[in-house]
């Protein structure tokens, strides 16, 4: 779990995750997640006046979702969890 307020932080996910679960919640902050390519990944963002990019070639959604294609059967996974306001989060 990430807490963070006025802040920049990057998060760079393990290219071997297993199952992962990661929960960020940000107040006025920069967040950066990067996905390794071998890793699959389910993203929930909840956000209040939050600029959100997701690279939704690798995770297509919309509205706050976002889920690579073979999340089900992928050895290597991460659960994205983020809580934000007035933020800027880019997952990559």
């Amino acid at each position: 779990m990430l807490k963070t307020g006025a802040s920049s932080t990057t998060v760079d996910l393990p290219a071997r995750a297993g199952h992962t679960r990661v929960t960020v919640e940000s107040g006025a902050a920069s967040v950066k997640i990067r996905v390794p390519q071998s890793t699959a990944a389910s993203i929930i963002v909840r956000s209040t006046l939050a600029g959100v990019r997701v690279d939704t070639s690798r995770f297509p959604g919309t509205l706050g979702s976002y889920r690579s294609p073979d999340f089900d059967s992928a050895a290597n996974k991460a659960e994205i969890f983020i809580d934000t306001a007035v933020a800027s989060v880019e997952i990559s």
